[in-house]
């Protein structure tokens, strides 16, 4: 009965709502958190992510960019870097391997068959990951908003830099006076051997394509560039383009629609099967349903088909910015011994430590670098388990570090790097400390170090069990000393 009335009292309630017409505002509903507020009915409300302005800086291949300036000799050659051990697979390869049919993914015994000539070596991660950091380093004095998805490749936030839109159309004050010399002066941050190419976009996606437009446009001048857009543009240096098409969403899907649908950001295994069902290009992807995308390949391709549609919904997600403190001593002749190595590791950790900026704060990472001799560069990362400031603790662990996995080759430079920096952590003083108090803080603190180094705890305690036992085994035990 009270079911029934319920029902009774809504329906009244709605016939009323229908009575008054349009004196009522329209029934809202939420979308997910972080949302904003979207009426029902078939209006689209954009995201704010939609309406961001982002840069796109790409560096075509640049693993190989990065090997062929270190060793001039490869370029021009079919290259192809491998990784992983057991069952190694190609990582990048050069155009010349491309055009000998090589592919990235292709395992080494299929490379080798097809092509007996081609020069492969090895991978290495670590350096183009430490050579990207320099390069976002030039980036982050126009912008400290800068999210790097792989070494090669990082989006950088435009907001309030330069009036984008165009000429007039913002009265607020910018760092540049019109886009044009924003693309001058992100130009200027990519120097030689390094190929870089930026894009200009709403969102993410908009952004990288724009950037690949660039490099079309630079390395097949003779040929008809793409076209970015009715009010996009190409720099006069050539290597930054903007796609803008003023108005809603479409606008800017009409740009999108001759693409390739592998300039998808999506996994490889999506994009051969989205060609297998014969789908070539971007147009022919948006002009499918959204629930059969979604139903055949689940949320990748709902995402898959909204950026064909120039819908964007991926927020920039810039890295927290953080203060690293280096120390570099270059040998006068290659080092291979490890006391001299252990040596110079003490002395720039003290040196690093006594610098201004680390006073009052707990190092929580020691980073090593180390270019070797005729091999590719050495990188050891040690994190503390807990933030340390004194030279004791940390020196302990950089030892254990290079005791076990010393360098493989003689050392021309080392560089140490102190990072993320935390406030420095102070325990609660007695006015009466007890004897022995600062000696017990130290033991246990030593403990925790030792603990972290060896991945266990080898110093144990003697605990009484049963005392009173015939066996002497069971009077006492041993059991790991937690500090």
């Amino acid at each position: 009965m009270i079911i029934a009335n319920r029902c009774l009292i809504f329906e009244t309630r709605h016939a009323a709502l229908e009575r008054i017409g349009s004196g009522f505002p329209a029934p809202i509903r939420f979308g997910r958190a972080g949302g904003s507020r979207k009426p029902w009915g078939n209006k689209r409300v954009t995201t704010a992510a939609e309406e961001t302005w982002v840069a796109c800086v790409w560096f075509p291949e640049f693993p190989l960019q990065v090997e062929q300036q270190r060793r001039p000799e490869w370029a021009g050659a079919p290259l192809a870097l491998l990784a992983g051990e057991r069952q190694p697979v190609v990582f990048a390869c050069s155009f010349e391997a491309r055009a000998l049919g090589v592919r990235r993914g292709m395992p080494l015994r299929e490379v080798l068959s097809l092509a007996p000539q081609i020069l492969c070596e090895p991978a290495d991660p670590l350096t183009y990951q430490s050579v990207f950091d320099r390069i976002v380093l030039r980036l982050e004095e126009i912008t400290p908003l800068i999210e790097v998805a792989t070494p090669g490749r990082a989006f950088l936030g435009l907001e309030g830099l330069a009036p984008l839109e165009g000429e007039g159309t913002e009265t607020a004050p910018r760092l540049y006076p019109s886009a044009i010399a924003l693309a001058v002066a992100l130009e200027a941050t990519v120097t030689a051997p390094f190929s870089g190419f930026f894009g200009l976009g709403r969102g993410k996606f908009t952004a990288h394509v724009a950037s690949r437009f660039a490099a079309l446009a630079w390395q097949r001048p003779a040929r008809k560039w793409p076209n970015p857009g009715p009010a996009g543009w190409f720099s006069p240096g050539g290597r930054v383009c903007r796609i803008h098409a003023p108005g809603p969403p479409q606008a800017v899907a009409a740009v999108l629609r001759p693409l390739p649908v592998s300039w998808l950001p999506v996994e490889e295994r999506m994009r051969r099967k989205l060609e297998q069902f014969g789908l070539r290009s971007l147009g022919q992807l948006a002009a499918l349903p959204v629930s059969a995308v979604t139903a055949q390949f689940g949320k990748e391709g709902r995402r898959a088909w909204l950026l064909s549609q120039g819908r964007d919904e991926e927020p920039l997600q810039p890295r927290l910015p953080g203060v690293e403190i280096g120390e570099t001593l270059e040998f006068p002749t290659p080092e291979i011994l490890q006391e001299p190595l252990l040596q110079a590791v003490a002395q720039l950790l003290e040196t690093a430590l006594r610098r201004p900026e680390r006073r009052g704060r707990s190092v929580s990472q020691v980073r090593l670098e180390a270019h070797l001799e005729d091999s590719p560069l050495w990188l050891r990362t040690i994190t503390l388990r807990r933030p340390a400031a004194r030279t004791e603790p940390l020196f302990g662990a950089l030892r254990y570090s290079l005791e076990r996995l010393p360098p493989p080759a003689p050392v021309l430079t080392l560089t140490l790097f102190l990072a993320n920096l935390t406030p420095a952590w102070t325990g609660q003083l007695s006015l009466f400390p007890e004897p022995g108090e600062e000696i017990r803080t130290r033991l246990l603190e030593e403990l925790r170090q030792l603990r972290v180094r060896m991945g266990r705890m080898p110093v144990a305690r003697i605990v009484e069990m049963d005392p009173c036992s015939r066996i002497p085994e069971r009077r006492y035990s041993l059991i790991d000393c937690e500090p």
